[in-house]
C-alpha cells in the first residue's frame, strides 16, 4: 500500500484536522468503513477504507473545509475524474458529504509508488522503460482529451505507478485543477500570475495573460516529463523569473547532450512536444503516442 497519500493530493508538513477526528471504524456514507490514514495534503486527509457490502478497498478523502466554494471545486474534481473510465486513470467511485457538512471523495485505492518517488529511488530510466511510462501516460491523456478535460497537473507526483494483478500500470491522478477546454461554456484561458503546476511543466502559453490553452498543453508537460526520466534532471535550470524567461523564451539542450546514448529520434520527440508554438507540437495524445510507440522500436533495434 502506498506510504505517502501524494497521489490523492499534495503532502503537508502537518494535517488540516486531526485524523483522530474519524478514528478506524468510522463508517462514511452507510457503506465505507475508514482504517487509519495513508496521508494527508493541505485541505484534505485520505484514509484507506472498505465498502462494507462490495467488500472493495478504496481511497477516502474527506476535506478540510466546508464553505461553499471549497465544497463545490471539491465537487467539481469528482464529477470531471469520475466521467473518465480508463486504465490509465484511477476510478472515482463517489463524492458525498459528512454529517458535519465536510465532503469527501471515494476512490480506487493504489498500491505502488508516485514516479516521484521512482525517479528519487532508482534515478533516470531506461529508454524502453521511460517511453513505456509516456504511452501509458498518453493513452490516460487521450481519454481525458477525448472528453474536452484537461488534466492541467501533470508532474511526477501525480502519476501513480500501480501493481494491478502482477502487472505495474500507469495511473493519471489528481484531477483537482483540471477543467473543459474546447466549449464555449469554458473559459480557455489560464488568468495571469497563476501556476497551476511545477513551474517546469508550465508550457509557455499559460505565463500570457491571453494565452489560450488546450490539449497540447498537457503534451508539453508530458514531454518535460519524459526529458526528466531520461536524463534525471529537468529541461530548465534556472530559478524564480529566469526560469520564466527560460520556459518562455529557451529552448532546453537535447536530451542527447545529457545522455549520449539517446537517439536523433528521441531528441525530435522530445523537442517537438517542448515547443514553445503549441502549433508546432503534436496534434493530439495518440499523434505523439505513436511517435513514442516508434521511437522505442527503433531504440529497441539499434540496442538489439
Amino acid at each position: 500500500m502506498v506510504s505517502t497519500a501524494v497521489l490523492y493530493g499534495e503532502v503537508a508538513t502537518e494535517p488540516p484536522f486531526s485524523p483522530d477526528s474519524l478514528p478506524p471504524g468510522t463508517r462514511i456514507a452507510s457503506k465505507y468503513v475508514l482504517d487509519a490514514p495513508i496521508g494527508w495534503g493541505e485541505h484534505s486527509v485520505v484514509y484507506a477504507a472498505t465498502h462494507q457490502l462490495l467488500q472493495r478497498k478504496a481511497a477516502v478523502k474527506v476535506l478540510a473545509r466546508t464553505d461553499p466554494d471549497s465544497i463545490r471545486r471539491f465537487a467539481r474534481e469528482a464529477r470531471l475524474a469520475g466521467s473518465l473510465r480508463h486504465a490509465n486513470i484511477v476510478e472515482v467511485y463517489e463524492v458525498g458529504q459528512l454529517e458535519d457538512g465536510r465532503a469527501f471523495l471515494a476512490m480506487e485505492l493504489l498500491e505502488g509508488e508516485t514516479l516521484e518517488d521512482r525517479l528519487a529511488r532508482v534515478g533516470p530510466f531506461s529508454i524502453e522503460e521511460a517511453m513505456r511510462v509516456g504511452m501509458e501516460v498518453l493513452f490516460g491523456l487521450a481519454i481525458a482529451h477525448e472528453n474536452h478535460i484537461l488534466h492541467r497537473d501533470l508532474r511526477p507526483q501525480n502519476i501513480f505507478l500501480a501493481k494491478v494483478r502482477g502487472e505495474e500500470v500507469v495511473k493519471l491522478v489528481d484531477f483537482g485543477v483540471s477543467r473543459h477546454f474546447g466549449r464555449e461554456s469554458d473559459s480557455m484561458h489560464t488568468r495571469p500570475g497563476t501556476f497551476l503546476t511545477g513551474i517546469q511543466y508550465v508550457a509557455p502559453e499559460q505565463l500570457y495573460e491571453d494565452g489560450t490553452i488546450d490539449q497540447r498543453t498537457d503534451l508539453y508537460a508530458v514531454g518535460v516529463l519524459l526529458y526528466r526520466l531520461l536524463t534525471g534532471v529537468n529541461p530548465f535550470d534556472g530559478k524564480g523569473s529566469a526560469l520564466l524567461l527560460e520556459v518562455v523564451e529557451k529552448m532546453p539542450k537535447p536530451p542527447s547532450q545529457r545522455r549520449p546514448e539517446l537517439t536523433a529520434d528521441v531528441d525530435r520527440v522530445i523537442l517537438s512536444a517542448l515547443a514553445k508554438d503549441k502549433e508546432q507540437r503534436f496534434a493530439d495524445a495518440d499523434a505523439m503516442r505513436e511517435a513514442l510507440r516508434l521511437t522505442s522500436l527503433f531504440s529497441s533495434f539499434l540496442n538489439a
